[in-house]
């Protein structure tokens, strides 16, 4: 499916301008029409030209937290190219079919460059890749079941912080699909988690173990009525948690990563 065709590119309409990205038809989650999509990839194309880092030359570094089809990491790598920034973005999902749907999407809008000079440089500089979820963190556990591995925490057991590798995923349709590795903790610049508020809520302690000092989040995928819940979650570790945007009765909550250690 054209995402272009699909929403449109006009801004008048309050539509979010998906040039440049096509998505192949399936099952995974995100067309890019639902309005949380909407809210994150405006919110994405809003903030990424923004962000800081300690180098200028140092890649910003993006986590799109269930990211389903990959329509919001794509958006990001778009947001990137428009204002000359380098970028990392990492895909996380629980689903196989999703992470090799968001895969192939990856590629598809790659070999649309115009030659192979142009996917090797977008390569290098629009880096993105998609992952199981890091072990030890929810949907890991879910991911140890789909897969045979055997790496289920005892529920006394604290998050690791120290780097480690991540093991090729084995027993899938696609061998090559790894959990996100350890050396992330900390690291994300920009994080957005757009799905619905019980996974959101589970997802607290996590998110503020991967992102980095200063860095800032979105969360969407709950209404309004749920804001409230999900912010006191979140609050613990982020500064500054509001309600940005609304669509209909969708609405995107913006925050900001303290220095409170996750334990």
């Amino acid at each position: 499916a054209d995402v272009a065709e699909v929403l449109g590119a006009s801004t008048t309409t309050g539509r979010v301008p998906y040039d440049e990205i096509q998505l192949e038809g399936g099952s995974a989650f995100g067309t890019g029409t639902h309005p949380t999509a909407r809210l994150c990839s405006q919110w994405l194309l809003n903030t990424l030209p923004h962000v800081t880092t300690t180098d200028p030359a140092t890649p910003i570094n993006m986590l799109d937290y269930g990211s389903g089809s990959g329509i919001l990491s794509l958006v990001a790598l778009l947001a990137a190219r428009r204002c000359d920034r380098s970028v990392r973005v990492d895909g996380v999902d629980v689903d196989t079919n999703a992470l090799q749907v968001a895969t192939r999407n990856l590629a598809q809008n790659r070999n649309r460059r115009d030659t192979q000079e142009d996917n090797d440089d977008d390569t290098r500089r629009f880096g993105c890749r998609f992952y199981a979820p890091m072990e030890h963190t929810p949907g890991s556990e879910l991911w140890d079941e789909i897969t045979g591995m055997t790496s289920v925490l005892e529920t006394t057991t604290t998050l690791q912080s120290e780097p480690e590798t991540s093991a090729p995923v084995m027993g899938t349709p696609s061998s090559s699909i790894t959990q996100l590795p350890t050396d992330r903790i900390q690291s994300y610049n920009i994080i957005v988690a757009n799905i619905i508020a019980p996974c959101l809520i589970g997802l607290a302690r996590t998110l503020a173990l991967l992102a980095a000092p200063g860095g800032t989040l979105a969360l969407s995928g709950l209404g309004s009525h749920e804001a409230p819940e999900v912010v006191t979650e979140y609050e613990r570790y982020f500064t500054g948690l509001s309600i940005v945007q609304e669509l209909e009765e969708w609405v995107l909550i913006q925050g900001i990563r303290n220095d409170v250690p996750v334990r």
